[in-house]
């Protein structure tokens, strides 16, 4: 098992380097807020125990993981925390597993598409954590991950079956049977384990931010518009500094909710965060539609110049614009107001 991967992260990332993770502290503070000790598994206590300062590192970039949201210097710092944690101790099973839950993330692609090879490098690593700890519950939680993410749910459910035989109430199990009955078409089941963990989970756990996201979809699918924007919200209190929760709300508001103005200022707030693709988007259509609704109460296309110049600055491909909101009701009036533009020119 090769530890020296810091600079495949950095290729991916397209990055020449990385800046350098602090350690501030030799050791952990089970007492301090910062590093819940009670919500540790089996095998932390036992790393935590046996190096505490490496240990250390391997929280650091377990932290940087939870909160990567599409930012690469998080993987690459967490990278070069967990090749120094393996070059001093090539056993220590929770940095493996990071590496996994690291490769898992730069495998993702697009919402739901993932590179399946990225995805097999991942689960190298959760491998070789299950390998020198074979009751590692949460090695098998994130291998299941993979799989579900690769398509291949029968070896996902196969691995959750592992963890469960261990007796876990890890709320990832959940988690990870609900999106698998979510692909299959199972949304009531789905619902029934998202609101699982949320009445049975803290805030402060990532599955909770999971758990309220994946509702809100199925609520908006569903046509319950008040209770996916609940959701939304909740997800958005877990995780503020999401540009994508930010960016999916926005979304959700424009094509589903009809909140133009709202969706116009969620999605200024994700680009203020993260200058990304799908989030220009999102606020192009946002802004078409602002300026169609205010050509057809003032028929004054001067006036609104200003929205227009933003929305097409922003994403000039209007024929994709015009696809996309002429297939939600809330953004028909941009599509039409686009089709009469583009007949003018």
């Amino acid at each position: 098992m090769k530890t020296g991967v810091l600079v495949v992260v950095a290729v991916i990332f397209g990055a020449a380097g990385c800046a350098s993770p602090q350690n501030d502290t030799a050791t952990l503070d089970c007492s301090s807020p910062a590093n819940p000790c009670a919500d540790w598994s089996a095998v932390d206590r036992k790393y935590a125990a046996r190096d505490p300062s490496l240990f250390g590192d391997v929280v650091r970039a377990r932290e940087l993981l939870d909160s990567w949201f599409g930012k690469g210097q998080h993987l690459l710092d967490a990278a070069e925390l967990l090749e120094n944690v393996l070059r001093k101790d090539s056993e220590f099973a929770p940095a493996f597993l990071e590496y996994g839950r690291l490769f898992q993330k730069a495998a993702l692609i697009t919402n739901r598409e993932y590179d399946l090879e990225r995805l097999a490098e991942a689960r190298t690593w959760i491998f070789k954590a299950i390998e020198i700890e074979p009751d590692y519950v949460d090695a098998f939680i994130i291998l299941s991950s993979t799989y579900i993410n690769a398509g291949r749910h029968a070896e996902a459910r196969a691995a959750l079956a592992r963890a469960e035989a261990m007796g876990s109430d890890d709320p990832g199990i959940e988690i990870n049977h609900a999106v698998m009955l979510r692909r299959e078409g199972q949304d009531d089941a789905a619902l029934e384990r998202y609101e699982r963990v949320i009445e049975q989970g803290k805030k402060a756990d990532p599955a909770y931010a999971v758990a309220s996201g994946m509702m809100a979809n199925i609520y908006s699918d569903q046509g319950r518009y008040e209770e996916a924007k609940a959701a939304h919200e909740l997800k958005l209190e877990v995780e503020p500094e999401s540009a994508w929760n930010w960016g999916g709300y926005s979304r959700f508001l424009i094509f589903r909710y009809g909140d133009v103005d709202g969706a116009i200022a969620s999605a200024r707030k994700a680009l203020s965060i993260m200058n990304y693709g799908d989030g220009r988007f999102v606020l192009a259509c946002a802004l078409f539609t602002k300026w169609a609704l205010m050509v057809e109460e003032t028929g004054d296309t001067e006036a609104t110049q200003a929205v227009f110049d933003e929305a097409i600055g922003l994403y000039p491909d209007v024929e994709r614009i015009i696809q996309m909101t002429g297939a939600h009701e809330p953004t028909k009036v941009a599509a039409t107001q686009l089709a009469r533009w583009m007949q003018t020119r």
